[in-house]
């Protein structure tokens, strides 16, 4: 029997989170349901995220996603427009109707996609969603006759998407404008 790790570091019986993903087809919402153990005490709590391709949202939720997972204060951004004229797409994470989550897909057109502002909401890391947002954004690339998805990072964030979301490490490039 396969074993998946909590937050917490505890192990339990199951099938890890990233086996869990599944894609029923675009633009149809994806729910993923799994049994998570928080040991804060003793009890488990059963957690329903669901993950969407060019989900609909709102962009002051966006906007305060963004403050909270990046740390910086709640701007004005108009994402839905931006959206629409740079991305090929973006996924969003939703738990309890809060938006706890979020990765931008953009494009040259062909096929090069790009991952960027993946966020997570600061009380929701560590129980993979960001990895799901990234494999759902993958999953949907390909779909659209991507052959390759792009990342750059920081430095701290090499961990997870190297390890946690399968990308490898190549040669590039970058100019500070």
């Amino acid at each position: 029997m396969d074993q998946a790790e909590c937050e917490c570091g505890t192990r339990r019986p199951g099938k890890p989170l990233g086996a869990l993903v599944r894609t029923v087809g675009r633009r149809i919402p994806l729910a993923l349901k799994y049994s998570h153990w928080i040991w804060h005490g003793h009890y488990d709590r059963e957690v329903t995220i669901k993950y969407e391709w060019r989900g609909a949202f709102g962009n002051a939720a966006l906007n305060a996603l963004h403050a909270d997972g990046f740390g910086h204060p709640v701007a004005r951004t108009d994402w839905r427009e931006r959206l629409e004229r740079h991305s090929l797409g973006w996924v969003c994470a939703w738990e309890d109707g809060s938006l706890i989550g979020f990765v931008n897909v953009v494009w040259d057109g062909g096929v090069h996609a790009f991952v960027l502002d993946t966020v997570v909401a600061q009380h929701c890391r560590g129980r993979g969603v960001g990895a799901a947002l990234v494999a759902t954004a993958a999953q949907e690339a390909r779909a659209a006759k991507c052959e390759w998805l792009h990342v750059d990072f920081e430095e701290h964030l090499r961990t997870f998407y190297f390890d946690s979301c399968g990308f490898k490490e190549t040669t590039a490039g970058l100019i500070a404008l």
